[in-house]
């Protein structure tokens, strides 16, 4: 977009005034009152000249107080607080500063007359009085204030808060209107130009611009001044067009072609929003469009006028309640009765939408927010539910300077008079990640094809600490990629032992895609990041997540809240998440059980509730990919099946050549990798690569039977370093060989614990503890056998008392912390069934002189499977 945003905010304000009085008659009530008003000013002697006083101008809502010219004169020549506040103001050098300071700290005062003592060209009246603001005279300030002193016409002349000079003059005549004013205030410039060679400031020409009090002991008042002949003058002067007096107060910059209609259109939007009529838009849009290069034909202009009047102003007039912008407030008109009208300010703000994001269950409108005071808030976000009160709209918008003093009914009607005004809707998501074929984030969709900035697809949630501000990705020229790249490629398989960091970059390679591999197989393994202190787990985690474009690389805890973690694991679904310092110590138990059910669900993506205050419930889904890193080692049969596993070990610690790949990965502008690795990405066929992947370990293991589960996580791990393979071929960067048979097999060591393929069930778990039991208490509880060997149906086995230990197995376990899984007695006695090296879980067997129901297990069976019997002693 071309067009200054200023032009158009100087065109909202400069117009509005003008366009109201074309547009609005003021009630019958409000003239009488002003009349009132103009006849008790009349009557004040001509020392006292009515003036009107308020005590800061940040805040020129409140009604400025009456007092006098000559009174406010006495505090100028007086006040030890305006003496210290000014020679503050003097010493500051820096001049925004300088006007920040006079908004806050200096009174001002105004010898026009405004309805109801607001100061806004809107409420201007009249005014028998000129007052000049001659700045920056530096050296000359006293000689030229000596030779304005001497001069019959002004009537006061006063030091201004800088280094400048204040001048009053009087006119014979009053001024009403603001083109009237505008053409005395040059006239009466014009004279002191020419006879003393002193220029005013332009700036400071508006009829409503406020006047700051300053500190001057000799400031000069004449009671005998002459005054200024207008009468000539203003009986002469034509009404002129509002819309060309306000276009000759603007500079128009015009835009090139490809820009014209986007720029016309938002013109037209504010000024359907301020009442103007359809003529007066066309007329200032014609002036707009002459410095456009090529400008746009009458056809079109007129073509845009119609088009955007029947879209927004036709549906303005059926709304239940009539709404204006003025003066960066909304203004309700209330119509009284034929061409009488009512006004009246409901909000200290205004609303200019910028899209309007449709959401799976509510739509948020995405708006810049400019108060009463000119500060302009970007991007809020203003929810379906944000206007169902008055409350919950300001806790949205969220400044103290935005006040909404309407009703509840006004708010709605206000809710459908902004919405009227939404230039675009598209599709929104509280998800970044990847949407089909679209990778989102906050500041960029990534296709196939480009990386765009004009985004199709808007991420949103509300917070500064929303995980959508997490992820930032640099923006890297092809020089920097290239050279980022090739260091990245050499080095980062270098940092670990290949067995440890390659399941690492094959997971986190394969998260972008997690959406397409779900698709295909319905799950994504968690990655499991094991070792002792100071093994470099964490460095290494925070490698990943700076590759994945995370501003703080440090990874959150397990410790922390439940809310907060569902949350954030419910914010994207390819970008991963890891959690660090898993310790059983340090954890309280239903924290790790909270971690652990949270890994089970997160594997499939399992939906989550979580009640509303309105008795709703809100659901979550654990979509993120999942880390966890931490010095307890998971023993449970059901999270071991779901994880790529990657145990570190002191080895980096005592290998320098580690120590120096880590350190120069780690000074790689890692976060601008990702966006051109998704766009490659997304050009593959990430199902025919998972089915390629699914067949390297399928043929690796093709001697054994390995769980159909283990067999989709170490796939996802193959497919995961194919396309950091493939890519870095892409790049023509040199990719280091990477040993995919000697990778999977350590890989299913590490999650089942042996060579067998599957992960040790419970049962397993539960046979080797009862073996460690067996060995601390000599295999007898309450002073009896509960195990002994035997040989059933020519089989050499192992018959345990079951229904006796089990009880005395629960306190065991309580009292060890227990690692496996602990299941209930009637699961375990579901499972036996399913074992294959149970004989039979409930046979008579002889102990003593007694026969007892007992589990026989056969011990060569047991033994393959690598449950460890030794504690029985066999």
């Amino acid at each position: 977009m071309v067009i200054p945003y200023g032009l158009l905010r100087r065109l909202y304000i400069l117009t509005s005034t003008q366009m109201t009085t074309n547009n609005i008659n003021h009630n019958q009530q409000s003239e009488i009152s002003d009349y009132a008003l103009i006849k008790k000013n009349e009557q004040l002697t001509p020392a006292a000249i009515p003036a009107c006083m308020g005590q800061k101008i940040i805040d020129r809502t409140a009604p400025m107080q009456e007092t006098t010219f000559e009174s406010i004169l006495q505090t100028i020549r007086t006040s030890s607080d305006l003496r210290q506040k000014v020679q503050t103001l003097r010493s500051i050098q820096d001049a925004e500063e300088q006007q920040t300071f006079k908004k806050k700290e200096l009174p001002y005062f105004t010898i026009g007359e405004f309805r109801n003592n607001h100061l806004s060209n809107d409420n201007f009246k009249r005014t028998k009085y000129i007052l000049l603001d001659y700045d920056h005279l530096g050296a000359s300030l006293t000689s030229s204030k000596q030779l304005l002193i001497q001069d019959p016409y002004v009537q006061a002349c006063f030091d201004s808060p800088r280094d400048g000079i204040k001048v009053n003059v009087e006119l014979s005549e009053y001024v009403t209107s603001i083109e009237q004013y505008d053409v005395a205030y040059e006239h009466v410039g014009q004279y002191f130009f020419e006879k003393y060679n002193l220029v005013y400031d332009v700036g400071a020409k508006d009829a409503a611009r406020a006047c700051y009090l300053s500190y001057d002991p000799d400031a000069f008042f004449n009671r005998s001044n002459r005054v200024f002949e207008v009468k000539t003058l203003l009986t002469s002067l034509r009404p002129e067009s509002p819309v060309k007096r306000a276009a000759s107060k603007v500079s128009f910059q015009g835009v090139s072609k490809g820009d014209r209609n986007k720029a016309s259109a938002s013109i037209l939007g504010k000024f359907i929003q301020q009442g103007w009529k359809k003529e007066d838009s066309y007329e200032m849009l014609r002036l707009w469009n002459n410095e456009n290069n090529p400008p746009l034909s009458e056809s079109e202009l007129n073509n845009q006028v119609e088009y955007f009047y029947k879209k927004y102003a036709d549906p303005l007039k059926r709304l239940p309640m009539k709404f204006k912008a003025k003066e960066n407030c909304y203004v309700r008109i209330i119509v009284k009765k034929k061409d009488e009208y009512e006004e009246r300010t409901v909000t200290t703000f205004i609303i200019e939408p910028k899209e309007l994001l449709e959401l799976e269950d509510n739509d948020c409108l995405r708006c810049d927010v400019i108060s009463y005071q000119g500060q302009e808030y970007r991007d809020i976000l203003i929810e379906n539910a944000d206007w169902h009160s008055k409350a919950k709209l300001l806790k949205a918008i969220g400044h103290q300077d935005c006040s909404f003093v309407g009703s509840d009914q006004e708010i709605q009607a206000l809710c459908a008079f902004v919405n009227t005004f939404v230039p675009v809707r598209k599709k929104g998501t509280k998800v970044i990640g990847l949407h089909t074929d679209i990778w989102v984030t906050k500041e960029s969709n990534i296709t196939s094809q480009s990386i765009e900035n004009d985004l199709v697809i808007i991420p949103y949630d509300k917070g500064s600490d929303a995980f959508i501000n997490k992820i930032a990705y640099n923006k890297l020229d092809e020089n920097e990629y290239s050279e980022m790249a090739k260091e990245l490629y050499s080095n980062i398989l270098a940092i670990n032992d290949h067995k440890v960091i390659a399941p690492i970059l094959g997971w986190a390679f394969a998260t972008p895609v997690k959406p397409k591999i779900m698709e295909h197989n319905g799950s994504f393994p968690l990655l499991f990041i094991h070792g002792s202190q100071g093994d470099g787990k964490t460095s290494t985690a925070e490698l990943i997540l700076r590759l994945h474009g995370y501003k703080d690389a440090e990874p959150n805890k397990c410790s922390m809240k439940p809310f907060p973690m569902l949350k954030m694991l419910s914010s994207t679904n390819a970008i991963p998440v890891m959690l660090d310092e898993f310790k059983v110590s340090d954890l309280k138990a239903d924290t790790v059980n909270h971690i652990l059910r949270t890994m089970r669900e997160s594997y499939t993506g399992q939906l989550e509730s979580k009640g509303r205050a309105d008795q709703t419930t809100q659901e979550y889904k654990l979509d993120a990919p999942l880390a966890i890193i931490g010095e307890w080692s998971i023993q449970q049969p059901a999270i071991k099946e779901r994880i790529i596993f990657a145990r570190f070990s002191k080895t980096v610690k005592e290998n320098a050549d580690m120590q120096a790949a880590y350190k120069t990965v780690r000074q790689l502008p890692l976060e601008g990798f990702m966006p051109r690795y998704i766009s490659f990405c997304l050009r593959q066929n990430i199902g025919d690569l998972y089915d390629s992947a699914y067949e390297i370990v399928k043929n690796c293991f093709k001697e054994i039977t390995v769980a159909p589960r283990i067999v989709h996580n170490m796939s996802v791990m193959v497919l995961g370093l194919t396309l950091f393979r493939m890519y870095g071929e892409y790049l023509g960067v040199e990719v280091p060989e990477i040993n995919l048979e000697e990778i999977l097999k350590a890989q299913l060591e590490e999650i089942t614990g042996n060579k067998s393929g599957f992960v040790r069930s419970a049962v397993d778990q539960l046979i080797s503890e009862l073996s460690v039991f067996a060995q601390k208490n000599g295999g007898l509880t309450f002073g009896e056998g509960w195990y002994k060997p035997c040989e059933i149906e020519g089989k050499f086995a192992l018959a345990i008392r079951y229904n006796m230990i089990f009880p005395a197995f629960k306190e065991h376990a309580y009292r060890t912390h227990y690692e496996g899984d602990l299941l209930d007695k009637e699961s375990y006695l579901k499972l036996f069934d399913e074992c294959d090296y149970v004989i039979e879980k409930d046979r008579n067997v002889k102990f003593g002189s007694k026969q007892y129901r007992s589990l026989c297990i056969d011990i060569d069976k047991a033994k393959a499977s690598g449950i460890d019997l030794e504690g029985f002693g066999v």
